[in-house]
């Protein structure tokens, strides 16, 4: 693992800290390391693209999906 695949598994782990902690998952005895393999990063990165994109609402546009907002922009043109 280098530097910056070890920077992001540390921000991964402490994002996850408090909603684990929540339902009682320890982080220290859990092996989140051999499981998140960084060879699936694109993988990864195409999903949340796709999350962002077409299924999380945004306030600043009207509590539609960026992909539900261009298609309402492109119906008005």
């Amino acid at each position: 693992m280098n530097n910056h695949q070890n920077a992001i598994f540390h921000q991964i782990t402490n994002f996850l800290k408090t909603p684990l902690a929540l339902l009682g998952v320890d982080l220290k005895n859990f092996q989140f390391n051999k499981i998140c393999h960084f060879a699936n990063h694109p993988y990864l990165c195409k999903g949340l693209i796709y999350f962002y994109n077409y299924k999380r609402i945004h306030s600043t546009i009207g509590y539609l999906t960026p992909a539900g907002k261009m298609a309402e922009l492109k119906k008005v043109a």
